[in-house]
């Protein structure tokens, strides 16, 4: 049985189920980092690591900001297919722990669904390639806080209860996993205990229609994982009035939480 951690929820890798590569959760809220990323006053010829699936549209946006005198190193599970501009660089797989100590000045990285051992260890080794004085910005998401349906007129009360069923069945399905699903409200604190200081956090929330790309995501789950999904008691019948909740033209409903935390690594 393919590994539920490493292949469909690792953003943007290809699932083992279907085959294709899940961009959509890559696409929500890439504005909203973009801008928590201008306030740490990137500048020509700073280093740069960006860490996250399918890394090259910000990793593009951080080099034209540091320009030619700058650089940045990005990672991803398939580099030679990424596109980059001048001055942009990509590694394969998990590069954090060879890298050079003290090589960044910034570094962005998404984590999400991470088992619980790995939080201090993958944050230990981003802060190791941080130059002192440097800054980290991290964003991980808390998969407990989807809210309700808020708008779906051609639906009953009795359908639109069923998408929370849905959510309700993901998180216990994530916990099967082993994945801490609501990491995102601890990111902050964790980072302080790896000696990062200065931390500012944020929560950020989407507004998603039937269009959006976090509800594409969530089709992408009920499609690919029905079975699952029903072995920890979400049925059929509320996994299919779910798609048709997202279907209805006017649905509106809220992503989960993604938090967004940067910090300073001190300079002694």
């Amino acid at each position: 049985m393919p590994d539920l951690v490493s292949s469909a929820f690792d953003r943007g890798r290809k699932c083992a189920l279907c085959g294709k590569r899940n961009f959509h959760l890559i696409d929500a809220g890439e504005r909203f980092v973009m801008e928590r990323l201008k306030r740490l006053r990137i500048r020509p010829g700073m280093r740069c690591l960006e860490v996250s699936p399918d890394a090259d549209k910000i990793a593009n946006w951080l080099t034209e900001r540091v320009g030619l005198t700058g650089a940045v190193v990005a990672t991803d599970i398939s580099p030679n297919r990424m596109q980059g501009m001048n001055g942009l660089k990509f590694l394969g797989g998990d590069v954090a722990s060879a890298l050079p100590a003290d090589e960044f000045d910034i570094i962005h990285a998404r984590l999400d669904f991470l088992r619980p051992a790995n939080h201090q260890v993958i944050l230990s080794s981003l802060m190791k390639v941080l130059r002192p004085g440097g800054w980290i910005q991290v964003e991980a998401c808390d998969e407990s806080s989807y809210g309700p349906v808020i708008l779906a007129p051609s639906c009953t009360p009795r359908t639109r209860a069923s998408y929370m069923k849905y959510t309700e069945g993901l998180q216990r399905l994530l916990g099967v996993a082993g994945v801490d699903f609501t990491w995102g409200r601890d990111l902050a604190n964790s980072m302080r205990q790896v000696g990062l200081s200065q931390i500012s956090a944020e929560p950020y929330v989407e507004q998603w229609r039937t269009d959006s790309p976090g509800v594409y995501a969530q089709i992408h789950n009920i499609v690919h994982f029905r079975d699952r999904l029903v072995d920890v008691g979400v049925a059929e019948s509320e996994l299919k009035q779910a798609r048709q909740v997202m279907a209805d033209p006017e649905f509106i409903s809220s992503s989960c939480l993604v938090y967004s935390v940067q910090g300073q690594r001190p300079l002694a």
